[in-house]
């Protein structure tokens, strides 16, 4: 398990540009997301459920419609939402125009532009997970190149103990996962569920995954799948020699 990385900052783009966005920047022509595609993984196939308030849910809690029972505005999400696993962990989060039944306990100012919540993401270090919600009733933003500057200037506070993601929601939805133990500059053939979001992106940041997740770890995204078991191996060397290295027990 990479140990720089504790933090995340998920993006989630809820737009009908959302191709147009990917499209534009795998041609190079959006800088802030064609960067964090060349230094971290895309997925461009990424299966969701129908509905905006379904989507937001399984987003929120890897879990699916069946299990969080969210399906139309109102309902209330029974699943125990990402940031409610992150605070047995003792991490905090943040949310900014993100809809949900049971929001962080830390508050937040009124962010209406991507500078107000890269400028509190700066100043306030107490924060572990941050979810933005760009378009619909998040912040509002019009066309790609506003996105994708929005994208760019969230992102850019994130420093190297930082996990970047960014989710475009929607038929045509894609997942970019960028930081320390991501693969960098890979695109990844295979379907991925957005309930796998919720899992790997806990996985990354060491924090417990969602007591109700139905969702998987997208190992195929990871620079070392295997790194976990590597982990606990070398710790049970350690352990040994530690144990060998204390002698004997003293007798009372």
């Amino acid at each position: 398990m990479p140990e720089d990385i504790k933090k995340a900052i998920v993006v989630c783009v809820d737009s009908a540009e959302v191709p147009q966005l990917f499209e534009g920047a795998r041609a190079g022509g959006l800088a802030g997301l064609a960067k964090l595609m060349k230094e971290g993984t895309i997925i461009p196939a990424l299966t969701s459920p129908t509905g905006t308030p379904a989507v937001l849910a399984t987003l929120a809690t890897g879990a699916n419609p069946a299990t969080h029972s969210v399906s139309k505005e109102g309902d209330e999400c029974v699943a125990e939402y990402l940031w409610e696993g992150w605070q047995r962990s003792s991490k905090q989060a943040v949310l900014f125009g993100y809809p949900a039944s049971r929001p962080p306990e830390m508050e937040v100012p009124q962010a209406t532009t991507p500078k107000d919540v890269a400028n509190y993401l700066l100043i306030n270090p107490d924060w572990d997970l941050c979810m933005v919600r760009l378009g619909s009733d998040g912040l509002k933003l019009d066309g790609t190149e506003a996105l994708d500057r929005a994208i760019g200037e969230i992102t850019g506070v994130a420093d190297e103990e930082t996990l970047s993601v960014v989710v475009g929601l929607g038929k045509d939805g894609f997942l970019l996962l960028k930081g320390s133990g991501v693969r960098r500059g890979a695109e990844l053939k295979r379907a991925v569920g957005l309930e796998d979001v919720a899992p790997t992106i806990s996985y990354l940041a060491e924090s417990s995954v969602p007591a109700d997740c139905d969702g998987g770890i997208v190992y195929q995204a990871l620079e070392d799948p295997d790194m976990k078991v590597k982990e606990l191996r070398a710790c049970r060397r350690n352990y040994e020699r530690l144990r060998r290295s204390s002698g004997p027990k003293v007798m009372c």
